[in-house]
């Protein structure tokens, strides 16, 4: 295999600076906007948003555009007439393939409503038909739904609950025909006071799902978890309770995350009373006993209102995002913490991403809408009135560049043999040059041959080169950096065996450790693998197997860039 090269450019790595979180407007066209819920319901690959607007009384969908309008607003239809909607979810309550949305409401309309999907253009109004869940009618103000396949019969069931009055928490049994809402029949399993949070987890790993909440007043409030008894009659009856903490405390939304990358997720909420975020680690495998760790949020925020939790400047290590309700202030209402920071924690360790404002936001969600590579923060900011300026639904643009470079520490255009004449060729690899490439290959495909260059480099830095591949019928090419004696020795030291290019000598070295990264991978032995592999030597312990590589037919020129953090290593071909 032969191969051009050209340019060779490495940077130092800068810091991040995190501010400037640019806010697009996805619709402000209506009044209230209560939460959002994500799905493909056009499946063309993009999640869509549904969204209740209390206020205005009606439930709205929004369709994904296409990536280069995603910053504009977004096309949109109301599916229903829905007053005191609370909250809208997508469910296929009919199994025909179809995703349908399911709109809870509260106030004096105390009903759940089925918007059903007709099969045909989304954005068109006329194909959607609403109906009331009867089972549902005036029963209690209704706050959330989920959609989950309990009893194993009739397809997709309904968990439910509300706040209040005769509130409780139960699910919806789907009946032999799930088109007919009459036959649909409720089962109560807990009381409850007022219902922030439902979450689909198998907390006791009996291969059923649980359901986790987050009660926010009542006899039960706090966060805790209903073992589900299993398929059967059990099922019906009130289901077994297990608090996880925050007894006797306001608590808002949670969520659950392995905020510590142990494997084992814990549930993080915020709470009200004394404005703190908790931390709950799970004890056991049975999900009975909790450790909580605690944290106080800024005073200058007001009130909490929702916690998320993802790795927001891509550092490998899990942060948080907080919205909160401003009270009538102009505060700022969306926060976001360093994962890093935990450790000697003070409260202002927050950095702000929305501007100061009389704020009321909904619950956070965590998704990479313009593909950059880093997560943005969708949200509704749920203000009504003439003149509330309630932001509707928005997302806030995640300023994070993934290569931040900073100062230029080598440069070579690879373009002639005077520019590579203290590189170092190991094996019989040959350098040629024309028409300002490097050629490199090894006559008669010999044997492997590695080149090096003979620079030291600090341990974070963004390397850039490009490269075209002119034989694509067998082959890898590797990238090894980091490379460092045992004992600090530069890799060249005399001490250190002669080496001809022979694999092992790299990565099983006796003498020195480095790491490698398989960017085209079609070896004689592992044909068409393609995926690239990251490894660390010396023993050949892959740390990561990563996205393909290099296409392995491509005869296109490439650009690859390498990012080392520190301990944190990326990979991009042609920025992907």
């Amino acid at each position: 295999m032969k191969w051009l090269f050209l340019f060779l450019l490495l940077f130092g790595l800068s810091a991040q600076s995190q501010n400037n979180w640019q806010i697009h407007v996805i619709d402000n066209s209506s009044s209230g906007a209560d939460g959002v819920k994500l799905a493909d319901i056009n499946n063309d690959g993009r999640l869509d948003i549904v969204t209740g607007w209390e206020e205005g009384g009606q439930t709205k969908l929004y369709v994904q555009p296409e990536l280069n309008l995603v910053k504009e607003k977004w096309p949109t239809v109301a599916v229903g007439k829905t007053p005191n909607v609370e909250d809208a979810v997508f469910a296929d309550m009919n199994s025909d393939g179809n995703l349908d949305i399911v709109s809870c409401t509260e106030g004096n309309t105390r009903k759940i409503f089925v918007q059903w999907n007709l099969g045909k253009d989304v954005l068109q109004a006329e194909n959607w038909k609403q109906e009331i869940l009867p089972a549902s009618d005036g029963l209690m103000m209704w706050m959330y739904a989920e959609p989950l396949q309990l009893d194993n019969r009739n397809g997709v069931d309904l968990v439910a609950a509300g706040k209040n009055e005769n509130a409780a928490i139960g699910w919806f049994e789907a009946p032999a025909n799930p088109d007919k809402l009459k036959d649909w029949i409720w089962h109560e399993i807990s009381s409850v006071g007022w219902v922030m949070s439902i979450l689909k987890k198998d907390m006791d790993d009996d291969g059923d799902m649980d359901i986790v909440i987050s009660d926010r007043r009542g006899k039960l409030q706090g966060c805790r978890w209903l073992e589900n008894p299993g398929a059967g009659e059990l099922q019906k009856q009130p289901w077994l309770n297990h608090f996880i903490g925050a007894k006797n405390l306001e608590v808002m939304f949670m969520c659950m995350a392995d905020v510590n990358d142990d494997g084992i997720e814990e549930a993080i909420v915020c709470e009200r009373k004394n404005n703190t975020v908790k931390i709950f680690k799970r004890l056991d495998k049975q999900g009975i006993h909790w450790e909580e760790k605690s944290f106080q949020i800024p005073v200058s925020t007001r009130t909490a209102k929702s916690i998320e939790v993802g790795d927001m400047n891509n550092d490998g290590v899990k942060d948080f995002v907080l919205s909160t309700n401003t009270n009538g202030k102009a505060q700022n209402g969306l926060l976001w913490l360093d994962g890093k920071s935990l450790a000697n924690y003070k409260p202002t360790d927050w950095q702000n991403i929305s501007e100061a404002h009389n704020s009321k936001y909904d619950k956070v969600e965590l998704i990479d809408l313009d593909n950059d590579g880093d997560l943005d923060v969708l949200i509704c900011e749920e203000n009504f009135g003439e003149n509330s300026r309630g932001l509707g639904v928005v997302w806030y643009e995640n300023p994070l560049d993934p290569v931040k470079k900073g100062v230029l520490l080598y440069e070579n255009p690879l373009a002639t043999k005077e520019e590579v004449k203290d590189w170092l060729m190991e094996g019989p690899g040959v350098v040629e040059f024309k028409d300002g490439w490097m050629e490199m290959y090894s006559p008669n495909e010999k044997y492997h041959h590695v080149f090096w260059c003979p620079e030291d480099f600090p341990g974070s830095f963004v390397a850039e080169w490009e490269l075209q591949n002119l034989e694509p019928d067998a082959g890898l090419c590797i990238i090894f950096f980091s490379a460092k004696g045992d004992n600090g020795e530069s890799i060249f030291d005399p001490s250190f065996p002669k080496r001809d290019g022979t694999f092992s000598q790299y990565t099983k070295s006796k003498y020195f450790n480095n790491y490698h990264i398989s960017y085209y991978a079609n070896g004689r032995d592992n044909r068409e693998r393609e995926v690239a592999h990251l490894r660390k030597n010396k023993g050949f312990v892959n740390v990561q197997v990563g996205e393909p590589g290099i296409p392995i037919k491509s005869t296109e020129i490439h650009k690859m860039t390498l990012i080392k953090d520190d301990a944190h290593i990326a990979m991009f071909v042609d920025g992907r």
